[in-house]
């Protein structure tokens, strides 16, 4: 399985500034063990577990509606602006992108697309961490 970051035969790693073909090599088609440990990987197996130097805030004083953001399992996503919080009896995600609790079929666009997010992606920029 090739990198999730290569597109059209083109790194599409945060930490470029842009989508580039000049960084692609046998690396990213050779599996997740080879790419890695690419210097423009990102995501939960890539050197330390904080990544970045942002500090997420503090969450708000609002709690999550239970209708709404009730997870009754954990479902964790690799991107560094999801919280995932046990608030008695149930989880709740919290997006520090969107600063607001997250409802569960956002969980699931998250965890499954948390490469592609426009939120993470302006979010990162705007942190000065796109690169």
């Amino acid at each position: 399985m090739p990198c999730p970051w290569l597109k059209d035969n083109k790194c599409t790693s945060p930490r470029l500034e842009k989508p580039s073909a000049m960084v692609v090599d046998e690396k990213c088609f050779a599996g997740a063990e080879e790419y890695r440990r690419c210097k423009y990987f990102e995501g939960s197996d890539a050197g330390p577990k904080n990544l970045f130097s942002y500090e997420k805030k503090p969450l708000t004083g609002e709690k999550p509606h239970p209708l709404v953001s009730a997870l009754y399992e954990p479902v964790l996503s690799d991107c560094p602006f999801y919280r995932l919080e046990d608030v008695g009896g149930y989880y709740a995600a919290y997006c520090h992108g969107l600063e607001r609790w997250l409802g569960r079929h956002e969980v699931a666009l998250c965890k499954r697309y948390w490469t592609t997010c426009p939120i993470r992606r302006i979010t990162a920029e705007t942190v000065g961490f796109a690169k």
